[in-house]
């Protein structure tokens, strides 16, 4: 965007603001809830990580609109009202957005080691709210999820230091398949992971010692 949007969010506070980042000032304040934030990789989503508070899940949309003369649509607003909201039945730890091709679907994990996929393609400004796809159950609670570039494989990291990699299919009918799980990738704990662009390994960080590994997920 020609527009440089800027979020920002205290440590413990459930507000995030938005700055121009050109101006430097504050374009709204948005209270997206507890934990870090969540912002979808195409910046049209964002919601708060949840880390247990609630099962309800608020996501708010960066709007935008073409400039008169221009082609591709740049900022517009960033409204304090939520778009839609994930209603789970259990309480959320984390959340990601699946961004291949876009952000229309996401992924939940309850703090009783459920993982949950949601459609977010619904007509949220007809207050339609997410839909569940599939779910499946996890030993342990997860404590950091991504989506691989094409939005097909889940990496989840466990509370045990486990990293579980997952297929999810479409078709016949929404599933998630459990590729395979690596053992004790961190003994002290796993901080972050995240896939590599080529999707064909998942780095993660470890709590105490804060290394960086590299694992093959093809």
């Amino acid at each position: 965007d020609a527009f440089p949007l800027v979020l920002t969010r205290g440590r413990g506070e459930k507000t995030t603001v938005a700055w121009d980042g050109k101006e430097g000032s504050v374009v709204s304040h948005v209270k997206t809830g507890n934990g870090a934030l969540r912002w979808s990789q195409d910046g049209r989503f964002l919601c708060g990580r949840g880390e247990g508070s609630s099962s309800e899940v608020k996501i708010f949309e960066v709007q935008r609109k073409k400039p008169k003369g221009g082609i591709e649509p740049v900022f517009d607003k960033l409204p304090s009202k939520h778009a839609m909201t994930l209603i789970s039945k259990v309480k959320v730890a984390d959340i990601a957005f699946r961004d291949a091709p876009q952000a229309d679907k996401a992924v939940t994990s309850g703090m009783d080691g459920s993982l949950q996929i949601w459609n977010l393609n619904v007509e949220y400004k007809f207050n339609e709210n997410p839909n569940l796809l599939c779910s499946t159950k996890l030993p342990q609670k997860a404590v950091d999820m991504a989506f691989g570039a094409e939005g097909t494989r889940l990496a989840v990291a466990t509370e045990d230091s486990a990293l579980h990699v997952f297929t999810y299919s479409p078709l016949p009918e929404p599933s998630l398949h459990e590729d395979f799980v690596i053992e004790n990738i961190h003994p002290e704990g796993v901080a972050a992971i995240q896939f590599c662009p080529s999707g064909k390994a998942v780095y993660s960080r470890g709590r105490a010692h804060k290394e960086v590994h590299a694992w093959s997920v093809e």
